[in-house]
């Protein structure tokens, strides 16, 4: 079944531009990825140093896989020194009701 990521992410306020900067690099690449549906990128109306992405992928398995690669390609580590605390993660399937 499908999942929809939510992740949270709090920027620090002098490297909002930098964080945005590398999403708009490496987006691109995640949209191609295996399992990826769509990932769109979101930002606060009050607080622009807190950052949404809400991904859509064909399960579970697939963003782990996807979080594991881009951690092996640096990225993880070059989008953490824009972050003023740890990415907030969860996932999420539609309900039908």
């Amino acid at each position: 079944m499908s999942i929809t990521a939510f992740t949270e992410l709090n920027v620090k306020p002098e490297a909002v531009a930098d964080l945005k900067a590398i999403l708009k690099e490496i987006l691109p690449d995640t949209r191609s990825f295996d399992g990826c549906r769509g990932v769109e990128v979101y930002s606060d109306k009050e607080n622009d140093s807190i950052i949404m992405l809400l991904s859509q992928w064909d399960s579970r398995d697939h963003h782990a896989r996807y979080v594991e690669w881009r951690a092996e390609t640096g990225v993880l580590d070059r989008m953490g020194v824009t972050l003023a605390g740890p990415p907030v993660g969860r996932y999420f399937e539609q309900v039908d009701i």
